[in-house]
């Protein structure tokens, strides 16, 4: 059963060569991460896209970013206004896609700010309505 009273952490996993973002959210971050890694390393991942930008420019060139922390059950949908934010969705600009041993302790560098944004909402031109 999920403890509604668990906090939750909001992440981005950013590919600096070409700014693709994965947001996710989690209760434990340094254990999330360290999945994310090992499945992209054993090629296990299941995110192809993803998975073809790890193998192609490799662990060094992913960053990890801490979008917001403590966010209650109740405000779990926060990741999705990321998503729609950064419109990871499209696959120019990120790897969300509705995707479904021993653990090592490893420690990450978590940067406390935004990532930067590849995505520019002024370029998208309204659709055209249909019959007129």
């Amino acid at each position: 059963m999920l403890n509604k009273e668990k906090m939750f952490t909001i992440y981005a996993l950013r590919c600096k060569n070409n700014g693709r973002l994965y947001i996710g959210r989690t209760s434990n971050l340094n254990n999330r991460i360290q999945v994310h890694f090992q499945e992209l390393i054993s090629g296990r991942y299941t995110n192809l896209l993803m998975l073809d930008d790890f193998k192609k420019y490799g662990k060094e060139n992913f960053e990890i970013y801490v979008l917001e922390e403590n966010i209650p059950y109740s405000q779990r949908t926060k990741e999705y206004d990321y998503m729609r934010k950064y419109n990871t969705f499209e696959e120019k600009y990120g790897y969300n896609r509705g995707d479904k041993g021993k653990k090592k302790k490893k420690t990450f560098n978590f940067i406390y700010e935004m990532p930067p944004c590849n995505y520019n909402s002024t370029n998208i031109q309204p659709q055209e309505k249909e019959g007129g």
